[in-house]
């Protein structure tokens, strides 16, 4: 009775019970916070003013330049990776809605503030969106239904990989792409994640829809390193971990979801809090720290991952558990 009262909305009023799902139009669609960032609005689910969101995004800037320095003393590298926004990539299946030009848009301006500290960043919705334009893929960069993108995240991943190694003057794993062929009921299972938590009856149509991949092996020889790496942001990074095996790149590589559950082993089976970890032990056990989100997720920041991790670097257990006891008083 519910799937079938879902289809009734989504059929007669393309509407849905899902406060995260937007249907766009032709049958796609979006998350919420997507449809909110092209059209300007998703600064205000997390600060209320332009002045606020101003100071809150040049301290965290200031914030990630401080612990690039920090790190580098301890010869690691601290970088950001923004993939791309479905929102920016195919506007024209947008609900319309109207503009807010009064905002600011975090991707936007963090990437300014990178580039005026020299922070190193890749931002790659430009990229995606010139790639889109030129029509040279046969295939959607992000699936029709699909929150995340797909098999596009394999030429995302190699411009990473490649700029990771040039940051430490080191010589990374390249990726070796196969013949494009269908893909599997698995992945396409993974590239409609959106369609599946509308719960309805039937699917949407995909008829002008091709899910392509290819199998992607990583390629090394004696010059070649295979560094640790800690990655801290949201859930792209598992649709890319999905084609690419990681094992073969990284002598190991941490996930840390959105700072909260950290997952590790082989394709990141293997998970547990990031309360339960020797924060600054696994943090100066990676060669490199990567913050890897999307521009959408910017506006909440790193989730208090570079200022725990400053804290950690910089303070004595004892010089916290002093201001701590002082600080507890004051709160009773």
């Amino acid at each position: 009775i519910i799937r079938l009262y879902n289809q009734y909305l989504y059929d007669f009023y393309r509407k849905t019970y899902n406060q995260e799902v937007v249907p766009g139009r032709d049958g796609w669609f979006y998350y919420q916070q997507n449809v909110n960032d092209y059209y300007g609005t998703e600064m205000y689910r997390w600060q209320s003013t332009v002045e606020q969101a101003r100071a809150t995004y040049d301290r965290e800037a200031r914030l990630m330049w401080k612990l690039r320095g920090v790190l580098q003393d301890y010869d690691k590298e601290f970088l950001m990776f923004m993939a791309p926004e479905k929102g920016f990539l195919y506007p024209e299946h947008l609900p319309k809605r109207s503009f807010d030009t009064t905002t600011i848009n975090a991707r936007l301006y963090y990437a300014q503030k990178f580039d005026e500290y020299g922070f190193p960043y890749i931002e790659m919705t430009k990229w995606f969106q010139a790639i889109k334009e030129a029509d040279t893929l046969p295939y959607n960069l992000i699936p029709q239904s699909g929150a995340h993108w797909s098999f596009s995240s394999v030429f995302a991943a190699d411009s990473l990989f490649r700029f990771m190694g040039s940051l430490k003057n080191e010589k990374l794993g390249t990726l070796k792409v196969g013949p494009l062929r269908e893909s599997s009921k698995e992945t396409k299972l993974g590239d409609r994640d959106l369609e599946n938590t509308m719960n309805l009856c039937r699917r949407v149509s995909h008829k002008n829809e091709k899910l392509l991949d290819a199998e992607v092996t990583v390629i090394s020889d004696s010059t070649t390193i295979k560094p640790n790496v800690l990655f801290v942001g949201n859930s792209y990074l598992f649709r890319m971990n999905y084609f690419i095996p990681f094992k073969d790149m990284f002598s190991y590589s941490d996930y840390w979801f959105y700072n909260s559950t950290v997952y590790y082993g082989d394709d990141y089976m293997l998970k547990k809090s990031v309360r339960e970890i020797d924060f600054l032990q696994r943090l100066l056990d990676a060669d490199y720290v990567v913050w890897f989100t999307t521009g959408n997720q910017m506006y909440k920041v790193s989730y208090g991952f570079v200022e725990r991790a400053l804290m950690t670097l910089c303070l004595s257990d004892d010089r916290v558990k002093n201001v701590r006891s002082q600080v507890l008083p004051t709160l009773r």
